[in-house]
């Protein structure tokens, strides 16, 4: 198996300091049509985030209209409510998904879900590469704006909840990471692709604040005026 791109992309992101990162806390802010077409508007677009490096947990701040917080892990969502301290819960959220499209309704716990997994794969991309049982394979190279990118197919393992178990990076001359490809399985399994930027480094490793996704054609192309989901990260810190 060759891996010596993702040994690349993970020593451009910051190599072995990663192993000394427990926790990474962003302020995000959140748009595209996404949140309008799950009915979501409102609920998570701006506030703190706080993701845990070592396992898959991901906290969400002002979360909802009482700017309450909500607790993400692969196996359950908690939501918090800001007013009354009271608490919801989702066990097992990936299987409420199930016949879900790109404009079906959410809860608010499938909001959290969808954010703390997203959020986590983000922050963490290149810590995620060095995992037991991700598998990587270079798979050619592709143009994109006249520029030449190398990919590399990323299997992920069951342990690890992600957009798909497939997905596809995009990688530059300097070894970062430009596009993502997935299938959104909690979206029907939409074809997407999300254009990475921003790059910037904070106490040793490299973060990517912004992020644009959206739908992609047969071919492999960007369908531009369709945009689902934009994400910018702003005051990063890393613990």
């Amino acid at each position: 198996m060759p891996i010596s791109l993702a040994i690349a992309v993970t020593a451009a992101a910051g190599g072995s300091r990663w192993s000394e990162v427990e926790r990474i806390d962003i302020t995000r802010t959140l748009g595209g049509a996404v949140w309008g077409l799950k009915r979501a508007t409102g609920t998570v677009e701006h506030g703190l985030t706080h993701v845990d490096v070592r396992r898959q947990r991901t906290r969400i701040d002002s979360f909802g209209p009482t700017g309450g917080f909500a607790e993400y892990t692969p196996d359950r969502v908690t939501i918090t409510d800001g007013a009354t301290g009271e608490s919801e819960v989702l066990d097992h959220p990936r299987e409420s998904f199930a016949g879900h499209g790109v404009d079906t309704p959410w809860t608010p716990a499938q909001v959290a879900y969808f954010v703390g997994y997203t959020m986590w794969t983000y922050t963490t991309e290149a810590w995620s590469l060095q995992l037991p049982g991700v598998d990587t394979e270079e798979d050619g190279t592709w143009t994109e704006a006249g520029t030449s990118l190398r990919r590399l197919r990323v299997t992920y393992p069951s342990s690890i909840t992600t957009h798909s178990r497939v997905q596809t990076l995009y990688v530059d001359g300097d070894d970062i990471v430009r596009r993502r490809d997935y299938e959104a399985d909690v979206m029907g399994g939409v074809p997407s692709a999300q254009l990475v930027a921003g790059h910037t480094e904070v106490d040793g490793i490299v973060i990517a604040t912004a992020r644009d996704v959206f739908p992609r054609d047969p071919a492999g192309g960007i369908v531009a005026d369709q945009h689902l989901v934009s994400i910018r990260l702003a005051d990063v810190a890393v613990v």
